[in-house]
């Protein structure tokens, strides 16, 4: 790769570094940092798009390819859309900063092979993210902020010495060059990071943290949470997983599939009794996690497309769906019961709600659909019927309890009308537009995760 094109891979990292910087200095002098912070993440946006196609290592750290972009692209997209939501409601600057750091942080983690880079990266997500939940102020805030810090510790020191053993097998801090010598220590890094990981990214059993945290978090954070730093914790669990581990595939692929039926399973029973929506959106999280973990357990180049592509669908149906529980929230709707009204209340709102849950329940024409299609298909090719069977039967589950709350939003009650400023609806419309657009037309995002699997060598 030409030093040129390592400046063109490498200008989105700096992109969002200045953002943060420029964020900080106005800051300090007192000054409005939200338009600031939307531009630098959208050029930033645009920058990784054009980052497509180029790959190679940078000081040895940044290992920039399709599969960084890949992810570099949901990182972006969602906290530009969660700024560009904010905007309309929160000023102060630390929030902004915050989530750019946090940004940074996710888009280390997929854009390095390094073990030290990729711990430290996660944590400067975990910590940005603990200051994004305490930021409400409220009671509730302080509480999941409390429960997310101590699980982010519990996991952290889990994944650190899942490391370590790993570095210990393999000889390298490197995961693209290390070769697993010692196979007892790999074995072991495997539970390891399995259990760390599997707190990350809300996997069962390790999910008990989930609901509490998304219920009393800001709700836009929430959104921030689900839709892209749980990506964050798939990204780093790929490049572990599908590069070093990969010669061990044969023992920790039937685990994976347990795996995600249980989590998916779990996810979608325990949602059908919530009455509190953030509530059920936290399950249902669960749920579509386990849908992800299909790309685990079939370890072919389908199930990692697939698995792909339902982390980038997923991250603008769970952010949207999170952006119309806070509009509500403020106005002290929170429960199934409260929504009663709400498609004559607000038509826009309830339309948008529809959209998210009917591509989170997989329905066609929605990106949704095509993402677990891919998916789906991927397991029965893999020998996995059983847990295709599986996948579909949940994804029917979760239709009863996304329509429960779609009955309640267009029963006959009434209220006053609710108004959305410019900023929120704008939010909403671009997660709308995205989800629609790619189940339609989903070939350039399917064309960029074919990209990204082929990183991981599987073409």
């Amino acid at each position: 790769m030409s030093s040129g094109e390592l400046m063109i891979a490498v200008l989105p990292y700096l992109a969002v570094f200045a953002t943060i910087v420029m964020t900080a200095l106005m800051a300090l002098s007192g000054k409005d940092v939200r338009k600031v912070s939307m531009i630098g993440l959208l050029v930033s946006l645009f920058l990784s798009v054009f980052a497509s196609g180029i790959g190679g290592r940078f000081f040895g750290v940044l290992f920039i390819s399709d599969f960084s972009v890949f992810f570099n692209i949901i990182f972006l997209l969602s906290a530009y859309v969660i700024v560009l939501f904010s905007s309309s409601y929160i000023k102060h600057s630390s929030y902004y900063l915050l989530i750019s750091l946090s940004t940074l942080g996710m888009m280390l983690v997929s854009g390095t092979t390094n073990l030290v880079a990729m711990y430290a990266a996660l944590e400067m997500v975990a910590l940005s993210s603990y200051a994004l939940i305490v930021s409400g102020r409220k009671p509730e805030n302080s509480e999941a902020g409390i429960k997310y810090f101590i699980i982010t510790i519990f996991s952290s020191a889990i994944i650190l010495l899942g490391l370590a053993l790993l570095y210990a097998a393999g000889g390298s801090v490197d995961v693209a060059t290390m070769t697993l010598t010692n196979v007892p220590l790999a074995l072991f890094s495997i539970i390891l990071l399995t259990a760390g990981f599997g707190f990350k990214t809300g996997a069962a059993p390790f999910n008990f943290w989930v609901p509490d945290v998304y219920q009393g978090a800001p709700s836009q954070i929430a959104g921030l949470l689900a839709g892209a730093a749980k990506k964050a914790g798939f990204a780093a669990l790929f490049l572990v997983f599908f590069i070093p581990f990969l010669v061990f595939s044969r023992y920790w692929m039937l685990p994976w599939a347990v795996l995600a039926l249980v989590t998916m399973t779990f996810g979608n029973i325990v949602a059908l009794s919530q009455t509190n929506v953030k509530r059920m959106f936290a399950y249902s999280i669960i749920g579509q996690s386990g849908y992800i973990m299909i790309a685990l357990a079939t370890v072919n180049k389908f199930g990692l497309i697939g698995g792909l592509f339902h982390s980038f669908t997923h991250a603008f149906m769970v952010i949207g769906a999170f952006f119309i529980a806070a509009v509500l929230g403020m106005k002290g709707l929170e429960t199934i019961d409260d929504y009663k009204g709400l498609g004559k209340r607000s038509p826009f709102l309830a339309f948008s709600l529809l959209i998210f849950l009917a591509s989170l329940a997989g329905i066609p024409p929605l990106a949704g659909f095509v993402s677990k299609f891919i998916l789906f298909s991927a397991a029965i090719d893999a020998g996995l019927g059983w847990l295709a069977v599986a996948a579909v039967l949940n994804s029917g589950i979760s239709v009863y309890y996304y329509f429960r709350l779609v009955r309640s939003m267009y029963s006959d009650d009434t209220g006053e009308k609710i108004e959305l400023p410019a900023g929120a609806k704008t939010a909403i419309i671009v997660c709308v537009l995205l989800l629609a657009a790619f189940g339609l037309y989903p070939n350039p995002i399917l064309s960029l995760a074919q990209s990204a699997v082929r990183f991981l060598g599987f073409f």
